[in-house]
């Protein structure tokens, strides 16, 4: 498996963007998927993409994470919050339910199992 970043620095005026980096993470039903980070204004945010728990993802710290709860090519809600209760990052963001697979329902259970402290916030 591969775990090494791949890093894009974006000089835009205001500088809104600091760095973008993706990274390979393991999903057991269909290989390597892309993943990734994005750094702005100082907050760090994860988006986990298609993934299961892996060691690599154990290991992320962010502010913000983006996880997938539908269950079916992804974590359950139930895998989903193990993960960001290991990472504890300040918010997360239920993902990837709702119109190919999982409900709401999914995303409202995620966000029941958070630990506290944690807040999790369903945008859609």
């Amino acid at each position: 498996r591969s775990y090494t970043p791949n890093i894009v620095h974006l000089n835009q005026e205001k500088n809104d963007i600091n760095k973008i980096s993706l990274l390979n993470s393991f999903i057991t039903s269909t290989g390597f998927v892309s993943v990734g980070f994005v750094e702005l204004n100082g907050l760090k945010y994860y988006v986990a993409g298609d993934t299961d728990i892996t060691d690599e993802n154990k290991k992320v710290k962010c502010d913000v994470a983006f996880v997938p709860v539908g269950g079916t090519y992804t974590m359950t809600a139930k895998e989903a919050a193990d993960l960001i209760n290991i990472i504890k990052p300040k918010m997360a963001v239920p993902i990837h339910y709702g119109s190919v697979v999982g409900t709401k329902q999914d995303a409202e259970e995620f966000i029941s199992l958070l630990d506290e402290g944690i807040e999790g916030k369903i945008l859609m």
